[in-house]
């Protein structure tokens, strides 16, 4: 019993050491420490435990699978199959409660990819991601899909439609979290290269310029992972205010899996969003 009590005080101690770290430099970066609240803790406490589920998850989602889906596409269905795509560390697992949700109401095509090959950078996987895409409109018999990319997953997706052509395979791109003008929290990558692509100063930050196709923005305050938070919501977004949803207390990955996250990204698949700055007719 105390060796048990022991690894589970030592493997919460391990899932909440980042979310802390996090909110250190979030903190730092805005020269103000949070102020103490029962929200605030709930948020942070909920953030470890989707930490911890995530990682859990990693080996149920190290393999790509073919492309799996609940039936064709009606002649009266209207819903554009969707893509996600994962963010910095994760694979295709961190997007299974977001993938059963969509599926429950009502899209018949929701595919989860991977990042690959392992160990690249952005433009690497964004042409991993080209191919996915092509693979899904081949199969689906679809001209277009609907991107939904967590964290790095949307500058994966922004290298894709800005250098590969993406533009005329994507109806629209949902983004949550992403760090559109880089992140200090890049500087904590590990071994891992494709991290240096979102560093503040990052060439390709720099070269990334607004999608020419319609972008939603999912974005929070309290993304301990996103430094400074505003990255996920970039100036261009900004400028299309009905385009850009900000989750209040919630974080990084939490905000793939819960409640409202879900209905963010189902609002932005379903609406007739356009780049001019309001609704289709």
């Amino acid at each position: 019993m105390p060796v048990t009590l022991t690894l589970m005080t030592l493997a919460g101690v391990a899932f909440a050491a980042p979310v802390v770290a996090g909110h250190i430099v979030l903190s730092a970066d805005r020269g103000s420490a949070p102020s103490p609240s029962l929200a605030w803790t709930s948020m942070f406490l909920r953030e470890v435990a989707a930490c911890a589920a995530a990682i859990a998850a990693i080996p149920l989602g190290w393999r790509e699978r073919a492309p799996a889906f609940t039936g064709p596409i009606a002649r009266t269905e209207h819903r554009t199959p969707v893509v996600l795509v994962p963010g910095f560390g994760m694979n295709r697992s961190c997007f299974f409660p977001m993938q059963a949700a969509l599926r429950a109401r009502g899209w018949s095509w929701v595919h989860a990819v991977n990042r690959g090959p392992r160990g690249g950078r952005i433009p690497t996987y964004a042409r991993h991601l080209q191919e996915q895409v092509e693979r899904l409109c081949a199969q689906s018999g679809q001209e277009q899909v609907d991107l939904v990319c967590h964290s790095m997953g949307g500058l994966i997706a922004a290298w894709y439609l800005q250098e590969l052509g993406g533009a005329a395979r994507i109806r629209r791109l949902i983004t949550m979290g992403t760090p559109w003008e880089g992140t200090r929290m890049a500087a904590f990558r590990g071994p891992l290269s494709e991290g240096a692509d979102m560093l503040l100063d990052a060439p390709l930050i720099a070269a990334l310029l607004e999608p020419t196709v319609p972008t939603f923005c999912i974005w929070s305050r309290q993304d301990q992972l996103i430094v400074p938070s505003q990255s996920a919501c970039p100036p261009w977004a900004l400028s299309t205010p009905h385009m850009v949803q900000e989750l209040e207390m919630v974080g990084h990955l939490e905000m793939i899996a819960n409640f409202a996250g879900i209905d963010a990204v189902s609002q932005a698949l379903l609406g007739s969003w356009s780049l001019a700055g309001g609704e289709e007719e």
